[in-house]
């Protein structure tokens, strides 16, 4: 998902090719995605593609956000807080009120702890969920192991 919007038409498209090879063959084909087919994933760009010509089901999946949170046991929301969900960050950019979640925040987790260092809001870093690297904390403790991660969820929530 880097470079430009061209490329990433090239690679879908590519990608959708070599699957409907696979279904005019007669063959079933599941294209398993990390997290939920629905939120920030690359199925939706190959769905477009196949659906007008091929029957698909989409089956749901965990998404990021709530698969973190469940690790660091905590709500993403309760009551009438409001979540934002954003698919990145940039320095400088102020975050919205309530909870927030940062999705592919691995190359902006030093703008957030800057930004948040501003605010009253505590924030956890949840990186490689699952994998044999997880890495979780705090956002001021977090401590990068190896090269900043594509799948790396910030959660931040009001403090009490």
């Amino acid at each position: 998902m880097r470079g430009e919007k061209e490329e990433w038409t090239e690679a879908h498209e590519a990608a959708a090719d070599a699957l409907m090879v696979l279904l005019k063959n007669g063959l079933s084909v599941a294209y398993p995605v990390l997290g939920d087919p629905s939120l920030y994933a690359s199925s939706g760009y190959l769905l477009q593609r196949i659906e007008p010509h091929h029957p698909c089901e989409v089956i749901p999946g965990v998404p990021a956000m709530c698969a973190a949170a469940a690790r660091i046991h905590a709500p993403l929301a309760e009551s009438r807080e409001t979540l934002t969900i954003l698919p990145g960050y940039e320095e400088g950019v102020m975050l919205p009120r309530g909870n927030v979640v940062v999705m592919k925040a691995g190359r902006s987790i030093e703008a957030l702890k800057s930004e948040l260092a501003r605010e009253n809001r505590a924030a956890w870093v949840v990186q490689n969920l699952g994998m044999q690297d997880e890495n979780v904390s705090l956002i001021d403790c977090f401590i990068p192991e190896g090269k900043q991660s594509y799948f790396t969820t910030v959660l931040i929530r009001e403090k009490e």
